[in-house]
């Protein structure tokens, strides 16, 4: 299965290399808030980076951005994961902008030519604290062809360690997540956002005058068309909505 037939649905990028499964265990602790004795871990049973927190297999990643003020990670963090999905601001499944978290589903699948190959949906949680962005990946699913040729979801926790395909499977994850790390990493570290005053709206969803154009990707998602006219941008939204923008500000809204 060649890796460059990877397509995403919502692409999710790091680097994960060599983790421990005792420094997993550390990031989840920080991560979870939960004391040694509340992690049912059996790192014994499962492949490396995974581990088993209160009953789900999970990975878990800090990626860390000592250089770059939190309020700048966090921004960058959440516009990149809203422009690589496929529905935009509607994968983001909760956003807490006074916790500096926000959690979204994921779906991979290969190219289109290889319709039986496998395809994996997961929940990231990220949060950022001291300029770090932790990330914990859990509810992973494998969708895949059974030996009738019909497509069969599986939880992680379901498959069976003693097979090599399964073990294949958790394999391709790590990469697809791997792969998720990367971009992110890059975007945050060299994006310059604009500056972002209206969080309560961005929160709640609604657009309202004033707002930049980051502030309006963080509240309504990516545009699907861009036209520029002089000193005015129109981004054309899904549902047909239309943000007019002037000099870089919001001054219209029409829906």
């Amino acid at each position: 299965m060649k890796r460059n037939l990877w397509m995403f649905i919502l692409v999710v990028c790091t680097t994960v290399s060599g983790v421990s499964a005792q420094s997993l265990k550390n990031r989840v602790k920080k991560l979870l808030g939960k004391d040694k004795s509340e992690l049912a871990l059996n790192a014994s049973v499962l492949p490396s980076p995974y581990v088993n927190i209160n009953n789900k297999i999970t990975l878990a990643d800090t990626l860390d951005f000592n250089a770059i003020a939190e309020e700048i990670v966090f921004v960058n963090a959440l516009s990149y994961t809203i422009k690589q999905g496929e529905k935009g601001k509607s994968n983001i499944e909760a956003l807490n902008v006074s916790n500096k978290s926000f959690q979204v589903i994921m779906q991979s699948s290969l190219a289109l030519e290889d319709e039986k190959a496998s395809s994996y949906t997961c929940q990231l949680k990220f949060l950022i604290r001291s300029n770090k962005l932790i990330v914990c990946v859990d509810s992973i699913s494998v969708v895949a062809p059974t030996l009738f040729g019909e497509m069969k979801s599986t939880a992680f926790e379901n498959l069976n360690m003693q097979k090599e395909k399964s073990l294949q499977q958790m394999q391709e994850f790590t990469s697809v997540y791997q792969g998720f790390a990367e971009g992110m990493i890059e975007y945050v570290a060299q994006e310059k956002p604009q500056s972002v005053t209206h969080w309560d709206e961005i929160e709640a969803g609604k657009v309202v005058q004033g707002m930049n154009e980051t502030e309006c990707l963080l509240c309504a998602g990516a545009p699907k068309y861009v036209r520029q006219s002089g000193v005015k941008t129109r981004w054309m939204m899904e549902g047909n909505a239309t943000i007019i923008f002037e000099d870089g500000k919001v001054v219209s809204i029409i829906r």
